[in-house]
Protein backbone atom coordinates (compact mmCIF):
# COMPACT_ATOMS: atom_id res chain seq x y z
CA UNK A 1 0.00 0.00 0.00
CA UNK A 2 0.97 3.50 0.66
CA UNK A 3 4.81 4.51 1.36
CA UNK A 4 4.65 5.36 5.49
CA UNK A 5 6.22 8.49 6.69
CA UNK A 6 6.14 12.34 5.73
CA UNK A 7 9.84 11.80 3.69
CA UNK A 8 8.83 8.91 1.98
CA UNK A 9 5.43 10.24 0.86
CA UNK A 10 6.13 13.45 -0.54
CA UNK A 11 9.55 12.06 -2.34
CA UNK A 12 6.96 10.05 -4.25
CA UNK A 13 5.08 12.81 -4.65
CA UNK A 14 8.09 14.48 -6.31
CA UNK A 15 8.14 11.58 -8.54
CA UNK A 16 4.48 12.97 -9.41
CA UNK A 17 2.26 10.41 -7.44
CA UNK A 18 -0.50 10.87 -5.68
CA UNK A 19 -1.08 9.16 -1.99
CA UNK A 20 -1.64 5.26 -3.03
CA UNK A 21 -1.22 2.23 -3.24
CA UNK A 22 0.00 1.65 -6.57
CA UNK A 23 3.32 2.45 -8.28
CA UNK A 24 1.82 4.26 -11.07
CA UNK A 25 0.83 8.27 -10.16
CA UNK A 26 -2.84 8.02 -8.04
CA UNK A 27 -4.96 11.24 -7.95
CA UNK A 28 -6.32 12.68 -5.02
CA UNK A 29 -4.14 13.53 -1.91
CA UNK A 30 -0.56 15.37 -2.75
CA UNK A 31 1.05 17.15 -6.52
CA UNK A 32 3.74 18.86 -6.80
CA UNK A 33 2.71 21.71 -5.78
CA UNK A 34 1.56 20.64 -2.05
CA UNK A 35 4.45 19.25 -1.59
CA UNK A 36 6.05 23.03 -0.59
CA UNK A 37 2.82 23.16 1.88
CA UNK A 38 3.14 20.45 3.83
CA UNK A 39 7.17 20.22 4.76
CA UNK A 40 8.17 17.68 6.94
CA UNK A 41 9.41 18.42 10.82
CA UNK A 42 7.84 21.80 11.44
CA UNK A 43 5.77 22.73 13.96
CA UNK A 44 3.75 26.44 14.53
CA UNK A 45 5.59 27.99 17.29
CA UNK A 46 9.09 25.60 16.70
CA UNK A 47 9.31 21.66 17.10
CA UNK A 48 8.50 18.98 15.19
CA UNK A 49 5.25 18.23 13.46
CA UNK A 50 3.09 20.16 11.18
CA UNK A 51 3.49 23.80 10.04
CA UNK A 52 6.42 25.88 10.25
CA UNK A 53 7.39 28.98 8.14
CA UNK A 54 5.94 32.20 8.20
CA UNK A 55 2.27 33.08 8.32
CA UNK A 56 -0.72 31.41 9.05
CA UNK A 57 1.11 28.38 11.69
CA UNK A 58 -1.91 26.56 13.11
CA UNK A 59 -3.31 23.38 14.17
CA UNK A 60 -6.81 22.53 14.92
CA UNK A 61 -9.52 20.58 17.03
CA UNK A 62 -11.71 19.43 13.79
CA UNK A 63 -15.54 18.13 14.44
CA UNK A 64 -17.24 16.74 11.00
CA UNK A 65 -20.97 18.03 11.29
CA UNK A 66 -23.05 14.32 10.73
CA UNK A 67 -23.81 13.94 6.72
CA UNK A 68 -22.53 11.35 4.15
CA UNK A 69 -18.67 12.28 5.28
CA UNK A 70 -19.04 11.73 9.15
CA UNK A 71 -16.85 11.06 11.93
CA UNK A 72 -16.27 7.67 13.59
CA UNK A 73 -18.10 8.58 16.58
CA UNK A 74 -15.08 9.10 18.32
CA UNK A 75 -15.98 12.66 19.15
CA UNK A 76 -13.31 15.59 18.07
CA UNK A 77 -10.54 15.40 16.24
CA UNK A 78 -7.79 17.08 18.37
CA UNK A 79 -4.59 17.82 16.13
CA UNK A 80 -1.66 15.65 18.00
CA UNK A 81 -3.79 13.50 19.60
CA UNK A 82 -3.97 9.95 18.75
CA UNK A 83 -1.96 10.49 16.03
CA UNK A 84 -4.10 12.93 14.23
CA UNK A 85 -3.07 15.85 12.31
CA UNK A 86 -4.85 19.08 11.65
CA UNK A 87 -2.92 22.49 10.89
CA UNK A 88 -2.23 24.74 7.59
CA UNK A 89 0.50 24.32 5.54
CA UNK A 90 3.97 25.55 6.84
CA UNK A 91 3.91 28.21 3.88
CA UNK A 92 0.99 29.92 5.90
CA UNK A 93 -2.18 28.59 3.47
CA UNK A 94 -3.39 25.64 2.28
CA UNK A 95 -4.72 23.02 4.55
CA UNK A 96 -4.43 19.01 6.11
CA UNK A 97 -6.36 16.59 8.01
CA UNK A 98 -4.70 13.22 8.36
CA UNK A 99 -6.55 10.57 10.27
CA UNK A 100 -3.05 8.89 11.54
CA UNK A 101 -0.18 11.46 10.97
CA UNK A 102 1.37 9.01 8.60
CA UNK A 103 0.59 9.68 5.17
CA UNK A 104 -0.90 5.61 5.50
CA UNK A 105 -4.87 5.92 4.72
CA UNK A 106 -4.56 3.36 6.73
CA UNK A 107 -3.26 1.34 9.17
CA UNK A 108 -3.51 -1.77 11.97
CA UNK A 109 -3.42 0.40 14.86
CA UNK A 110 -4.58 3.46 13.52
CA UNK A 111 -7.63 5.03 16.44
CA UNK A 112 -9.15 7.16 14.63
CA UNK A 113 -11.05 7.23 11.44
CA UNK A 114 -14.13 8.69 9.55
CA UNK A 115 -17.00 7.28 8.12
CA UNK A 116 -18.21 7.67 4.29
CA UNK A 117 -22.19 7.07 3.53
CA UNK A 118 -22.41 6.00 -0.55
CA UNK A 119 -26.25 5.07 0.11
CA UNK A 120 -28.35 6.35 -2.62
CA UNK A 121 -25.31 6.62 -5.32
CA UNK A 122 -23.74 4.45 -7.40
CA UNK A 123 -20.67 3.51 -5.82
CA UNK A 124 -21.93 1.91 -2.33
CA UNK A 125 -19.19 -0.83 -3.25
CA UNK A 126 -16.42 1.83 -2.33
CA UNK A 127 -17.71 2.07 1.34
CA UNK A 128 -19.94 -0.11 4.00
CA UNK A 129 -21.54 2.02 6.26
CA UNK A 130 -20.03 2.54 9.56
CA UNK A 131 -17.06 1.30 8.08
CA UNK A 132 -13.56 3.15 9.29
CA UNK A 133 -12.00 4.71 6.71
CA UNK A 134 -8.31 6.64 7.03
CA UNK A 135 -8.07 10.03 5.45
CA UNK A 136 -5.70 12.55 4.36
CA UNK A 137 -8.06 15.20 3.41
CA UNK A 138 -5.81 18.36 2.39
CA UNK A 139 -5.90 21.27 -0.30
CA UNK A 140 -2.45 22.68 -1.07
CA UNK A 141 -2.18 26.34 -1.03
CA UNK A 142 -4.83 28.63 -2.63
CA UNK A 143 -6.27 30.20 0.59
CA UNK A 144 -5.02 31.57 4.02
CA UNK A 145 -7.45 30.87 6.63
CA UNK A 146 -5.83 33.48 9.01
CA UNK A 147 -6.00 36.01 6.33
CA UNK A 148 -9.69 36.25 6.46
CA UNK A 149 -12.02 38.36 8.26
CA UNK A 150 -14.43 37.09 11.11
CA UNK A 151 -18.21 36.57 8.44
CA UNK A 152 -15.77 36.19 5.57
CA UNK A 153 -16.53 33.20 3.31
CA UNK A 154 -14.29 32.04 0.00
CA UNK A 155 -13.92 29.52 -2.11
CA UNK A 156 -11.07 27.15 -2.01
CA UNK A 157 -9.56 27.66 -6.08
CA UNK A 158 -7.63 24.43 -5.77
CA UNK A 159 -8.50 21.31 -5.55
CA UNK A 160 -9.89 19.83 -2.32
CA UNK A 161 -9.05 15.92 -2.09
CA UNK A 162 -10.65 13.25 0.06
CA UNK A 163 -8.88 9.63 -0.28
CA UNK A 164 -10.04 6.67 0.82
CA UNK A 165 -9.09 2.89 0.59
CA UNK A 166 -12.04 1.27 -1.70
CA UNK A 167 -13.73 -1.84 -0.10
CA UNK A 168 -14.17 -2.98 -3.04
CA UNK A 169 -10.82 -3.73 -4.62
CA UNK A 170 -8.40 -2.31 -1.65
CA UNK A 171 -7.15 0.62 -3.94
CA UNK A 172 -7.05 4.16 -3.69
CA UNK A 173 -10.22 6.10 -4.61
CA UNK A 174 -10.22 9.47 -4.47
CA UNK A 175 -13.15 12.08 -3.71
CA UNK A 176 -12.36 15.49 -5.48
CA UNK A 177 -14.15 18.84 -5.26
CA UNK A 178 -13.29 21.29 -8.19
CA UNK A 179 -9.98 21.35 -9.75
CA UNK A 180 -8.31 18.97 -12.07
CA UNK A 181 -6.78 15.60 -11.93
CA UNK A 182 -2.96 15.29 -12.36
CA UNK A 183 -3.41 13.88 -15.59
CA UNK A 184 -5.47 17.57 -16.45
CA UNK A 185 -8.98 16.26 -15.90
CA UNK A 186 -10.99 18.86 -15.27
CA UNK A 187 -13.64 17.83 -12.06
CA UNK A 188 -16.75 20.24 -12.95
CA UNK A 189 -18.00 20.29 -9.18
CA UNK A 190 -18.38 23.20 -7.31
CA UNK A 191 -15.65 24.56 -5.13
CA UNK A 192 -15.69 23.66 -1.67
CA UNK A 193 -15.81 26.73 0.42
CA UNK A 194 -15.05 28.17 3.61
CA UNK A 195 -16.09 30.71 6.09
CA UNK A 196 -14.32 32.11 9.10
CA UNK A 197 -17.54 32.40 11.95
CA UNK A 198 -14.62 33.48 14.95
CA UNK A 199 -11.27 35.08 15.56
CA UNK A 200 -10.26 31.36 16.11
CA UNK A 201 -12.94 28.90 14.01
CA UNK A 202 -13.78 28.44 11.08
CA UNK A 203 -16.43 26.30 8.87
CA UNK A 204 -15.30 24.22 5.99
CA UNK A 205 -18.08 22.69 3.47
CA UNK A 206 -18.42 21.07 0.10
CA UNK A 207 -21.15 19.30 -1.92
CA UNK A 208 -20.18 17.14 -5.27
CA UNK A 209 -17.43 15.52 -6.04
CA UNK A 210 -15.62 13.56 -8.56
CA UNK A 211 -15.09 9.88 -7.91
CA UNK A 212 -10.99 9.76 -9.01
CA UNK A 213 -8.15 7.09 -9.35
CA UNK A 214 -5.42 7.67 -10.74
CA UNK A 215 -6.07 10.84 -12.54
CA UNK A 216 -8.95 9.46 -14.04
CA UNK A 217 -12.68 10.45 -13.49
CA UNK A 218 -14.59 7.66 -12.96
CA UNK A 219 -18.16 9.36 -12.80
CA UNK A 220 -19.51 10.74 -16.21
CA UNK A 221 -21.99 12.97 -13.17
CA UNK A 222 -21.11 14.33 -9.74
CA UNK A 223 -21.50 12.08 -6.70
CA UNK A 224 -23.74 13.80 -4.02
CA UNK A 225 -21.04 13.82 -1.13
CA UNK A 226 -21.27 16.66 0.89
CA UNK A 227 -19.23 17.48 3.75
CA UNK A 228 -18.49 19.96 6.35
CA UNK A 229 -16.36 20.79 9.63
CA UNK A 230 -15.62 23.26 11.99
CA UNK A 231 -11.88 24.12 13.05
CA UNK A 232 -10.87 25.76 16.00
CA UNK A 233 -7.17 26.76 16.32
CA UNK A 234 -5.58 25.29 19.65
CA UNK A 235 -3.51 27.96 20.25
CA UNK A 236 -3.53 31.97 19.20
CA UNK A 237 -4.23 32.78 15.63
CA UNK A 238 -1.78 34.90 13.94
Amino acid sequence: MMKAGFSAGLALVAAGMMLGCSETPSDPVATADSEAVFKPGNKPGGGGGPGGGEGCQVEFDLDLVDGPVGSDLGGTYESGTQKVLVFTGSSGDGFRFDTNGSQQLEGRKDKRHIWLDFRGTAWTHLAGVGEDKGVDFRFAAGLDLCAMTIDESATVPVPVNLPFLSSFDGETIGLKYGGVTWSGNACNTPEASVTRTAQNQWQVSGGEACVVREGEILNPSPVVMPFSFTLTAQGTVP
